[in-house]
């Protein structure tokens, strides 16, 4: 009764304090954490409710310097775009407005893989792993992402000098995304195991 007259104003102002409070918790600037706290007011019957918090979720992702926290952020918000109806949402403008922003940052990231070390690689394969089934996800569900930004960004990875496991997983992401054809990657294994 103190935060609001109803009791989804109440359980809104509480979901705005979480999401301001994650920054003490050592969550501050972390997509993921933000869409969690989002999606678990829309499980709880949040709708329109939760939708107004939305720009305090938007300045968490677009502050987010993980590249794994926005694909994981950018898996939970397709997901809970498909399962809008169910969750009470019925206004899908905010949440693809906020989609199209995780895109956008995930693919500002990209290039830093670039400058993974020896002892980032396994996180930055397991990231590309987690954006192909990102990318799937969003093909299916019809999301509203520009998927040509992340083939852009792809190839002008495979122009940089990568760590070569980095190097292997982007090969296989564009492979499997129909950017080059397995004979330009016969071409290119053969030119490396012959040096």
């Amino acid at each position: 009764s103190e935060a609001a007259d109803t009791l989804p104003e109440a359980l809104a102002f509480v979901l705005a304090e979480r999401i301001a409070a994650l920054s003490e918790q050592g969550k501050g600037r972390n997509a993921l954490a933000a869409i969690d706290l989002f999606a678990a007011a829309c499980r709880a019957g949040l709708g329109r409710e939760a939708e107004a918090i939305l720009g305090l979720i938007e300045e968490q992702v677009i502050e987010d310097p993980e590249l794994p926290s926005v694909i994981a952020a950018l898996a939970d918000l397709i997901l809970l775009r498909r399962g809008r109806e169910t969750l009470g949402i019925e206004d899908v403008a905010p949440l693809d407005r906020l989609t199209q922003t995780a895109w956008r940052r995930m693919v500002l990231l990209l290039p830093e893989l670039a400058d993974q070390g020896q002892d980032q690689v396994a996180g930055a394969v397991q990231a590309l792993a987690d954006l192909r089934g990102v990318v799937e996800l969003a093909k299916s569900s019809a999301a509203p992402v520009d998927l040509a930004l992340v083939d852009t960004a792809m190839a002008e990875l495979l122009e940089r000098p990568l760590e070569p496991m980095i190097e292997g997983a982007i090969t296989a992401f564009a492979l499997m995304g129909g950017q080059i054809a397995a004979d330009v990657l016969e071409t290119r294994l053969r030119g490396e195991l012959a040096s």
